[in-house]
C-alpha cells in the first residue's frame, strides 16, 4: 500500500531529520490515516480494541522483547526443528496482533520494546502485515516508549516485494545458515527435502546488493562441533556473511533427552568449549573480516570499552524481559522452552501481562530459579559480566551434564580465553 506523503506534516520530519532513519520510517507509516492503512474491516476491529478500556499493571523490568511468531507455518523442515506448524491458526490474525500490541504496550512501567519478527518462516506472509503492525505501534505508543523491530528468516525464497520494505524501513535482518553450503543443505531442507544454500546465498545477495543490514544465525550442535573451524569462518566470509551469532542446539522438551538418544545434543560445557576454539582462530585470523558480537561483548567488556551486552544470555532479568507471543495471542516463555510443560503462561487476548506472570506457575519456578541460582554464582569471578547466563543453560546443564557446576554458568572457559587473547594483544 502506498503512503501520500501529501498527509504527512513536515515540521514532524524536520524534527526527525537527524534521528535513527529507522524511527524516521516508522514515524512516516504511522502518520498514514488508518483508512488509507487499513482495509475497511480492519478499521472497524482497530477501532473496536483501542477502544476497549484495559487496564495493566507494572512488571519487574527495564524492558520488554517480544518474539512474535507471526505464523509457525514454514518452507523449510530443518532436521532439528521443532517450531514449525501447518495448523489452521498456525498465522496470526489482524484482530490478535492489535490486541497484543496495545496490551504490551500498555504495561506502564515498560518504555523499551524489542519486537522480533519470528516463525515458522516469517516471508511467507506479505509485508502489508508488518506494515500494519508498524502502524499499529506508532498509532498506540506513547511519546516516551521506544520501539524497535527485527526479523529472523530462512531467506528461502524472499520476494522483492519484502527486499523493498525491508530496505525502506532499515530492517535488521537474521539469516539462519549453519556453517557451509555442505552442512547447511544435509539440515535445513525444504518441504521436497532438498538442500537450499544456492537459493539462500541468493538472498543474501539481494541484501548486500540493496546495503540492508543482515547477519547469520547458526545452530551448534555436536555436528557443527566436529566441523574444521578454519574452513567453516572461510565459507561464512564465501558466502557475503560478515556476521554470525552461535545458537546452541536445544533439545526437545516434550520428552525425555540424553547424549545417547539425542545424536545432536551436546551439553552446555561441550558449547562452550567449540565456542573457545573458534575464538582462537577467530581472534588469530578473521576478526577484521568476520564480526562475531558474542566475543566482541566480552572483548569489549575487558577493556573496559562498554558494559553493553549485544546477547540476551547475559541479561539476567530474561525470565521478566522476553516473552514468545503465538500466532493465537498465548504468552510463553522464551521459545528455547518450547512444549515444556506449564510454559504457557495464558493469552493476552484475555488479560494483561502482569496478570499472566502472576498466575502461571512456570513463570514463578523460574524466578525462584533465577534467585537461587544467582545467589551461588555470584562467587564466580565472572559474574559481573555473564550474570549467570541463561536460564535455560543452566538448567540443562545440569540436567544433561554430571560434571556441570553451580558455582558457574558454565562459560568460564570462553571468558579465561578471551581474557588471555586480550591481555597478550595489549602486551604486544
Amino acid at each position: 500500500m502506498a503512503i501520500d506523503n501529501r498527509l504527512i506534516d513536515p515540521d514532524n520530519l524536520i524534527a526527525l531529520a537527524n534521528k535513527d532513519y529507522k524511527k524516521l520510517a516508522a514515524h512516516i507509516i504511522g502518520s498514514t490515516p488508518k483508512e488509507n492503512m487499513l482495509s475497511v474491516d480492519e478499521v472497524i476491529a482497530f477501532d473496536r480494541i483501542n477502544q476497549d478500556v484495559t487496564s495493566s499493571r507494572a512488571v519487574t523490568g527495564n524492558k520488554l522483547v517480544a518474539i512474535v511468531k507471526v505464523t509457525r507455518k514454514c518452507n523449510l523442515r530443518c532436521k532439528y526443528c521443532v517450531s514449525w506448524s501447518d495448523r489452521p491458526d498456525a498465522t496470526m490474525s489482524f484482530s490478535t496482533m492489535v490486541t497484543m500490541v496495545k496490551r504490551l504496550l500498555s504495561t506502564p512501567n515498560i518504555q523499551r520494546f524489542e519486537f522480533i519478527w519470528h516463525g515458522g518462516e516469517v516471508t511467507l506472509l506479505k509485508p502489508e502485515f508488518f506494515r500494519k503492525l508498524i502502524w499499529v505501534q506508532q498509532t498506540l505508543k506513547t511519546p516516551n516508549q521506544q520501539i524497535s523491530n527485527s526479523i529472523q528468516t530462512n531467506a528461502l525464497s524472499m520476494s522483492n516485494e519484502w527486499i523493498t520494505f525491508i530496505k525502506g524501513i532499515g530492517l535488521p535482518v537474521g539469516v539462519s545458515f549453519d556453517g557451509s553450503p555442505a552442512i547447511n543443505d544435509r539440515r535445513r531442507v525444504d518441504i521436497n527435502g532438498r538442500g537450499c544454500s544456492d537459493r539462500i546465498i541468493r538472498t543474501l545477495n539481494k541484501l548486500k546488493q540493496h546495503h540492508i543490514q543482515y547477519g547469520a544465525l547458526m545452530v551448534v550442535d555436536r555436528e557443527i562441533t566436529t566441523c574444521e573451524i578454519t574452513p567453516m569462518l572461510s565459507n561464512l566470509v564465501a558466502a557475503q556473511i560478515d556476521n554470525v551469532e552461535f545458537l546452541n542446539y536445544v533439545p526437545s522438551n516434550t520428552q525425555t533427552s540424553d547424549i545417547e538418544q539425542d545424536k545432536r545434543l551436546i551439553t552446555y560445557r561441550e558449547y562452550i568449549s567449540f565456542l573457545s576454539a573458534v575464538f582462537k582462530i577467530w581472534w588469530q585470523s578473521f576478526r577484521d573480516e568476520l564480526s562475531i558480537p558474542l566475543f566482541e561483548d566480552i572483548v569489549a567488556y575487558l577493556t573496559q570499552e562498554t558494559s553493553q551486552h549485544s546477547q540476551c544470555y547475559w541479561d539476567q532479568n530474561c525470565a521478566r524481559e522476553i516473552i514468545t507471543v503465538e500466532p493465537n495471542g498465548d504468552i510463553t516463555a522464551c521459545d528455547k522452552y518450547l512444549g515444556t510443560p506449564g510454559s504457557v503462561y495464558g493469552s493476552i487476548l484475555k488479560h494483561d501481562l502482569a496478570t499472566l506472570y502472576e498466575q502461571s506457575e512456570f513463570h514463578n519456578d523460574m524466578i525462584v530459579e533465577e534467585q537461587h541460582s544467582l545467589r551461588a554464582l555470584k562467587s564466580c569471578e565472572w559474574f559481573q559480566f555473564c550474570r549467570g547466563g541463561c536460564s535455560h543453560d543452566r538448567i540443562n546443564s545440569l540436567k544433561y551434564d554430571s560434571k556441570a557446576s553451580k558455582t558457574c554458568c558454565g562459560s568460564r572457559e570462553l571468558f579465561n580465553t578471551v581474557a588471555k587473547y586480550a591481555s597478550l594483544a595489549r602486551e604486544a
